[in-house]
């Protein structure tokens, strides 16, 4: 019974909603925040003719995953390169990927965040020096990754695939809700 606000962009909200259900709590979505493309794909297009020289393919959200692959429908661009590996962090965005056809993931046990993935990757390759990285990302994404796997010699390209934005009309209505004091708790 108790009322649960759920500030998670609209098109991810479901999920959360819906475990509130199960548990008998009462969802008030109020989207904060929204996902949109980049205002340019243009280094996001030139990674994508040059997908061959890539050796590995990092994801960190489902977001990433969703906004690049719908990049490469609209190229018309159908498979990745053989010889590429793909990683993702944590298991939603390794479930996305699957869901995108990519049956070939290295989804490194227990990473659930960046540092976890860098121990793995070090594990994986021998050495990090000259490998070759595609990490589409938010347009403000977190560096901890990127900047360790450039410490360690690797060619890391950091493509914005999609950004992060307030939801305008979302903080009036918030205002309302907590000033009737409606609501028992909000999620962020």
């Amino acid at each position: 019974g108790k009322r649960v606000v759920v500030t998670r962009a609209a098109e991810q909200a479901g999920e959360l909603s819906e475990l509130l259900r199960k548990e008998g709590a009462i969802p008030v979505e109020v989207p904060v925040i929204e996902m949109s493309p980049p205002e340019l794909w243009t280094e996001v297009d030139r990674a994508l003719r040059n997908l061959e020289q890539y050796r590995l393919l990092i994801f960190t959200s489902q977001n990433g995953v969703r906004f690049l692959f719908e990049r490469l429908r609209q190229k018309g661009i159908r498979s990745f390169p053989r010889d590429l590996d793909v990683a993702a962090i944590g298991e939603k965005p390794a479930r996305a990927l699957r869901n995108a056809g990519v049956e070939r993931i290295f989804v490194p046990e227990e990473a659930a965040a960046a540092e976890e993935l860098i121990v793995a990757l070090t594990e994986r390759y021998r050495s990090l020096r000259g490998l070759k990285v595609l990490f589409p990302r938010a347009e403000r994404g977190r560096e901890a990754l990127p900047s360790f796997l450039q410490r360690e010699g690797a060619e890391v390209d950091l493509v914005t695939v999609y950004r992060t934005e307030a939801v305008r009309k979302s903080g009036n209505q918030l205002r309302r809700i907590l000033s009737e004091r409606t609501v028992d708790w909000i999620t962020f």
